[in-house]
């Protein structure tokens, strides 16, 4: 019986041991609170240049408050409202709390081990001990400590958007030089100015000194492919994403954001700014924004087993897709298009979407966007590039057989005609992006017919086939675009804007403007729907399929411009206008909307024939031009 009582426990001792337990859950909680409150003492000095980080007023003077851990900054009168909405997160410390009870997110599972074998600093970014860096003069160098993290995240232009699908699904930052005329930006660690020596997230805009980058508190949350419904919130340099996101406060509706404090809060995943005042009353769960529509699920994506090695991304099939007006938003970015917008565009869109719907047609083609989206076919996709990087696009979705999606286009290359038509303008030059991006979410589809190309060589007897959208031409046109393709097949660099492009132009057709050139009908003759047409002083035939040609100009013109047997110019009524031009005059009076072309006729088939087999003519198809060798050109209705 003592023995039996000996082995049951009192009530008396259960309930000590439960409060010992109780009283220990509070010390640590009381810990933990005072680890996150500021330690704020008085600052010595008598003249001050900083401002307040919690109501960004200037501080004038001695008479303000510094953080001893975090060198958090406020006024004296701004302490108790500083200590109740604030955390102290310092250098190093894993927990990235940028208001009360926030804490930073733990990197997932399924990568957890992959960063757990190498050294890692708190943000989960592996600290590089040793890293070879190649200069630009292509002269290595050894650096060590806080340069080689840097040097690890800092990459060539060339390789920039594939080492950004690098460090997808780590949680890793993907760190590029803030620019030296930037905008003055502060540390998310040290709190103090990032000029001249800063660096920046290309996916969720932190920015750290480069002495910093081992010590950022926090995970790149869009480079995981998850979302937990709550903000992502980013502390101050609200003016990064100026051209990107709202500007007044969520709860307040004032304005946002210093460019003399590290203050106010961002969410990386809905956009909507906050007071730093406001916090404790901004919403818990994030929607997304008004871009919602347009985001893929985080946790419908995971790795593309089928792929060599897993390194590319699928998303699964959505329970409740969405439909094809709806759906989200793919963009696909040609870095080589017209003035070379490409890499601003590819940034943008990941800090605005997400890095896994973004994709380089350099990096796989099409194909690896399309591939990502296989299991959802309701999706739409943005294109942006030139007339030709539509027409690719659009080629690999008729390869495929797929039904949609819905496509539209940033106009980032040089003539852009397509985009005019369909009502995206002239050419992107770097305005509002989400703007942007919102119009896109509110568009309606609109039907557009496609061409096919056949063209047989005469002794060779080579076959080419292509497909275009805007037009067709042969002669001195296509001549002059020949001359600037090789051009910018010598010196690629050269082409680094939409004004030294459209100079180049000019140039080449000042050259073809001293040079004689025959009358087409000797060497060619054309057939539409099995009319042939009379050539006699006419040196260029244009297929119009679009009513712009050459960068906005409407060679076909209005019904009230010819004879009445003519109608007005559609993308998608199923004929093609034939144009003719009588020389480089002619051309250069028309883009200078001074006359129109010659009408010649409308069909939905058309041949040209090259008279004699050693006769050579210049050609083009949506600014893709070549030299055809005898033979014929067959043009044919393909698709709507």
């Amino acid at each position: 019986g003592h023995e039996q009582e000996s082995a049951v426990p009192s009530e008396a001792a259960t309930a000590t041991a439960e409060g010992e337990r109780f009283q220990g859950r509070e010390q640590e909680q009381e810990q933990q609170q005072q680890q996150q409150q500021h330690q704020l003492v008085a600052h010595a000095s008598r003249v001050s240049l900083f401002a307040c980080q919690y109501c960004s007023n200037l501080i004038w003077g001695g008479g303000h408050l510094v953080c001893t851990a975090c060198n958090f900054r406020c006024h004296t009168k701004c302490r108790d409202d500083a200590l109740q909405h604030t955390t102290c997160c310092p250098p190093g410390c894993s927990v990235a709390a940028v208001a009360i009870g926030k804490a930073a997110s733990e990197p997932p599972p399924e990568i957890a081990e992959e960063l757990a074998a190498a050294p890692v600093a708190a943000s989960g970014t592996p600290l590089v001990t040793e890293v070879t860096v190649v200069e630009d003069s292509n002269v290595e160098t050894t650096t060590t400590g806080a340069e080689a993290a840097l040097a690890a995240h800092i990459t060539p232009s060339t390789k920039f958007s594939c080492e950004i699908k690098a460090v997808l699904g780590t949680g890793q930052h993907h760190f590029s030089p803030l620019p030296l005329n930037a905008v003055p930006s502060f540390c998310v660690v040290c709190r103090e100015s990032a000029a001249w020596t800063g660096v920046c997230c290309d996916v969720c805009c932190c920015v750290v000194h480069d002495k910093c980058v081992p010590l950022v508190p926090f995970l790149c949350h869009k480079t995981l492919p998850r979302h937990d419904g709550e903000h992502c919130w980013m502390e101050g340099n609200l003016h990064l994403l100026a051209k990107y996101q709202e500007s007044r406060c969520t709860v307040c509706q004032q304005w946002c954001g210093s460019l003399t404090a590290l203050v106010d809060f961002r969410c990386a995943w809905c956009l909507r700014v906050v007071h730093t005042s406001c916090m404790q009353r901004a919403p818990s769960n994030c929607d997304r924004g008004l871009l919602r529509s347009m985001y893929v699920d985080p946790g419908l994506i995971e790795r593309d087993e089928s792929s060599e090695g897993g390194t590319r991304w699928v998303a699964r099939a959505a329970p409740n897709p969405p439909s094809a007006a709806d759906g989200p938003l793919i963009a696909i970015v040609n870095n080589r298009s017209g003035c070379l917008q490409g890499r601003e565009v590819f940034t943008a869109l990941c800090r605005i979407l997400s890095p896994f719907q973004v994709f380089d047609i350099d990096d796989g083609g099409p194909d690896a966007a399309l591939d990502f989206m296989r299991n959802n076919p309701n999706f739409r996709l943005l294109v942006c590039g030139g007339d030709g990087t539509y027409g690719w696009v659009m080629d690999t979705v008729s390869r495929r057989a797929m039904k949609g999606p819905c496509m539209a286009t940033l106009p980032i290359g040089t003539g852009n005609d397509l985009s005019r038509v369909l009502g995206w303008g002239a050419g992107y030059r770097g305005g509002n992006l989400y703007k942007f991006l919102r119009h896109v979410n509110y568009a309606s589809p609109a039907p557009l017919d496609r061409w096919s190309m056949t063209s047989e060589g005469g002794d060779t007897g080579a076959l080419r086939c292509g497909t275009f959208q805007n037009y067709f031409s042969v002669g001195v046109d296509a001549a002059i675009a020949l001359a600037v393709h090789n051009k910018r097949q010598q010196n690629p660099e050269a082409f680094d804007s939409r004004i030294g492009n459209m100079f180049t132009y000019f140039l080449c057709g000042a050259g073809a403007f001293f040079t004689r050139y025959d009358d087409l009908s000797g060497c060619v003759s054309v057939t539409v729907d099995g009319t042939p047409l009379d050539l006699s002083h006419v040196q260029c035939v244009v297929l119009m399929n679009l009513p712009s040609y050459g960068a906005g100009t409407n060679a076909w013109g209005t019904a009230h411009d010819s004879h009445a047997r003519f109608t007005d110019a559609s993308s998608s009524d199923g004929a093609l206008e034939v144009v003719g031009l009588n020389g480089v005059t002619h051309l250069a009076a028309l883009q200078c909307h001074v006359v129109n072309g010659m009408r010649l006729a409308q069909g939905r088939s058309v041949r040209i024939t090259l008279i004699s087999p050693a006769a050579c003519a210049a050609c083009q198809y949506d600014g893709e031009p070549f030299l055809q060798r005898g033979g014929a050109i067959t043009i044919d209705w393909k698709e709507k």
